[in-house]
């Protein structure tokens, strides 16, 4: 069973012809991270800046361990949809992407839950860097 399940994300990862060597890796990498538990193959996924402060960090780790009792049912590159929100302000501080957001990474999960299976779904946005897409954290503005 979980070798069909690893097929069926490996399909979803590389469906079509248009899917890039960038959006393959991106959707395998992050797919492995998760089988194995994997936070720190995780956070490498990440492009942090010098100046992203730790509790982002922190957080960022968090989300990920929390996300760990799902099962992936797929995982894709897509285009933006124009309404992503890439800056915000906290206590006054402005806060940016580490990188230019270009795609995102849509993540389905399915969670069983007193019999029911519940489907969630994570937003992820991308930026590039050396011909890689890379999750984007937040950083201060400068």
């Amino acid at each position: 069973m979980k070798t069909l399940h690893t097929l069926v994300l490996f399909l979803a990862c590389t469906v079509g012809l248009l899917a890039s060597d960038s959006e393959k890796r991106i959707c395998t990498a992050y797919q492995q991270a998760h089988a194995t538990k994997n936070v720190e193959a995780f956070l490498q996924l990440i492009e942090f800046s010098s100046t992203t402060p730790e509790l982002t960090r922190t957080q960022i780790a968090g989300f990920f361990k929390n996300s760990l009792p799902r099962r992936i049912s797929t995982i894709e590159v897509q285009a933006l949809s124009g309404t992503e929100r890439t800056s915000f302000e906290v206590g006054g501080v402005a806060y940016v992407t580490t990188l230019p957001v270009i795609k995102k990474l849509k993540i389905v999960y399915d969670t069983e839950d007193q019999g029911q299976t519940r489907v969630s779904t994570t937003i992820l946005l991308l930026g590039e860097k050396a011909g890689e897409y890379r999750i984007v954290s937040t950083m201060p503005k400068k």
